[in-house]
């Protein structure tokens, strides 16, 4: 019982003694590792260095070798010192520099007695399992291998002479020599396979979570691509039908010029069409956003109340549906007009409100309230449902990609959130929600109030420009926006001109009576955008005409690149086109007042 409790309390003592210097919170574990097998090599050697000295000491009398060997243990008690004052590379340096000085010495002081070979495999092994820096590797193992040198060639040349010794002497502490040697030697390979194991099983458990990590991901991105792909070829079937049944109503008419559509109709193309555009807009959105490529940022002013109430209108095309009333309130201390990104503001509020209707009971009310906070330096958008409601666990999760835990059973594949709450903090906002399990959730967008310049505070909006017959050509391969162009355009007082190609639209704008204004699109089925651009700003009789790039392509800094390669304007292309006018503006007010 004795022996049990001594041994339990020399282990206990070894192992603080050992776990010096490894109390610094900076160092990770495999430097606290190394600290620790410098200690316990410095506790060997001082006691390798006293004990077998005594020994020698008193079987040759000789203090040649009894000084040197209580002067290195001496020395090796300053490991623990300078590891205790965190002095980590001092000690190993230390450690190596008295055990080489050590070897040196010794070794031609007793010459072929000492195990030359087993010493060197101790220092390289040392050397090896203590150092991080390879540049410190190479030169220590540079150095045995020189010492190894010196006494091979001592021992041939007896540059040094040997102590003399007697047989008998020699056999004792050649003994003594291979004992300490072998014993270091174990205790070296002992902690470099110690560390190999535990390197080895950290791995694996980096692996194991990386594959589980990977599984996950996998799982996610299945369900996501499914239930992505399920939800557009719904909203795309819904389309087709939408559009037969316009085809049938023409056909019942018998093919006339005009067709009369009955309003369900109408609503139910405008429902589909508008959900299929928040589906694609959100994917894309998430792609970006995942790379870390946010929409371009685009701060303008615009008219709260009439801003909100276009929201509602589309909105209220799917709220109807589901007989879910749509409630705007504007308190009254807000400004008329606010300086935001519309459409990122317009895709937070978008995606906020769809997830309300989408999750609200039938027959009751989602309610969209603008208005400040108290302390008046942000805006605050609310949406609030009347439907199941959150649980406390789940308020956060569900602004994690893919997760709709909050009602499995509701459509959606869990990217709307997570795309509203990165579009709100890139506002400089955030998104929180508050809710009662049973009695809905309230979804809060903070959004910073950016100051009004003195030359902003125009109602910008409420201005119709007229550019009196200005000539614009559009040069843009879907044929959509050439007429949601055209219409729009035509509001302006514009003469649009329509080509689809990037050969045609350059030898549309070298033909008089030249444009007034160009809109060009980036991906032309013959010639890129970029290629056109150049072209036109290079030509003598072109390079005058105002060149506006009208886009859908989602990629970071493009507004920059293609301003920079000579573009004069940079629109992005909406179902919408009113952001048109202000551009148009800034050009033909000139241009037609001139008369150019």
């Amino acid at each position: 019982m004795l022996t049990t409790t001594t041994l339990k309390t020399t282990r206990s003592w070894i192992d603080k003694f050992c776990r010096i210097g490894t109390d610094n919170p900076l160092l990770d574990q495999d430097a606290r590792r190394k600290i620790y097998i410098v200690n316990l090599i410095g506790a060997i050697t001082v006691l390798m260095n006293f004990i077998p000295g005594l020994i020698i000491l008193s079987l040759t009398h000789s203090l040649r070798i009894y000084i040197p060997s209580t002067a290195e243990g001496l020395l090796f008690m300053l490991v623990p010192y300078l590891n205790y004052k965190h002095r980590y590379n001092a000690a190993v340096m230390l450690m190596f520099g008295a055990h080489m000085a050590s070897f040196l010495y010794f070794g031609l002081l007793f010459g072929p007695a000492v195990n030359v070979s087993a010493i060197a495999t101790f220092l390289i092994g040392s050397v090896v399992l203590l150092y991080n820096s390879e540049r410190y590797i190479i030169t220590s193992i540079i150095l045995a291998v020189v010492a190894i040198l010196i006494l091979q060639v001592d021992y041939f040349y007896q540059f040094v002479p040997p102590l003399t010794l007697s047989e008998y002497q020699l056999s004792v502490i050649n003994k003594l020599a291979a004992m300490i040697v072998f014993l270091l030697n174990c205790i070296t390979l002992y902690c470099y396979i110690t560390a190999l194991l535990k390197q080895r099983k950290r791995q694996e458990q980096i692996i194991a979570e990386k594959t589980a990590q990977l599984s996950t991901a996998c799982n996610f991105l299945e369900e996501f691509v499914h239930t992505n792909w399920h939800d557009l070829r719904q909203g795309v079937n819904n389309l087709v039908l939408s559009n037969k049944d316009l085809l049938n109503t023409q056909q019942e008419q018998g093919f006339p010029d005009v067709v009369r559509v009955p309003a369900e109709q109408l609503s139910n193309l405008a429902i589909v069409s508008w959900n299929l555009d928040q589906q694609v807009s959100n994917a894309l959105d998430f792609s970006l956003l995942r790379k870390g490529q946010l929409p371009e940022k685009n701060l303008e002013i615009i008219t709260v109340r009439q801003w909100a109430e276009e929201i509602v209108r589309f909105n209220s095309m799917s709220s109807k549906r589901k007989n879910v009333m749509l409630q705007l309130s504007i308190q009254a201390d807000i400004p008329p007009r606010i300086v935001t990104d519309v459409r990122r503001t317009t895709r937070i509020v978008n995606n906020l409100l769809s997830n309300a209707i989408k999750f609200t009971a039938v027959g009751t009310a989602v309610e969209l309230e603008i208005g400040l906070d108290a302390n008046k330096r942000h805006f605050t958008i609310r949406v609030s449902d009347q439907g199941p409601g959150i649980e406390a666990d789940q308020l956060e999760q569900i602004f994690l990609p893919f997760t709709t835990t909050y009602n499995a059973f509701q459509p959606g594949y869990g990217i709307g959130l997570p795309n509203a709450r990165v579009l709100a903090k890139s506002l400089g906002g955030n998104i929180q929600v508050d809710s009662v399990p049973g009695k809905g959730a309230t979804f809060t967008f903070r959004h910073p109030v950016f100051k009004l310049g003195e030359q902003e505070t125009a109602p910008v909006e409420q201005q119709q420009a007229d550019f009196g017959g200005a000539r614009v050509l559009f040069i843009d391969d879907n044929e959509m926006y050439h007429k949601l162009f055209r219409q729009r355009l035509k509001e302006t007082g514009c003469e649009m001109h329509s080509e689809f190609t990037g050969a045609k639209g350059l030898e549309a704008a070298r033909t008089f009576p030249l444009p007034d204004l160009i809109l060009l699109d980036l991906t032309l089925p013959d010639i890129h955008g970029m290629e056109v651009l150049k072209k036109l700003k290079k030509e003598y009789a072109t390079r005058h005409i105002p060149v506006i790039i009208a886009s859908t392509v989602e990629e970071a800094g493009l507004k920059e690149r293609v301003l920079q390669a000579g573009a004069d304007g940079f629109i992005r292309k909406e179902l919408t086109t009113d952001n048109i006018g202000a551009e148009l503006q800034k050009f033909l007010s000139f241009n037609v007042a001139t008369g150019s």
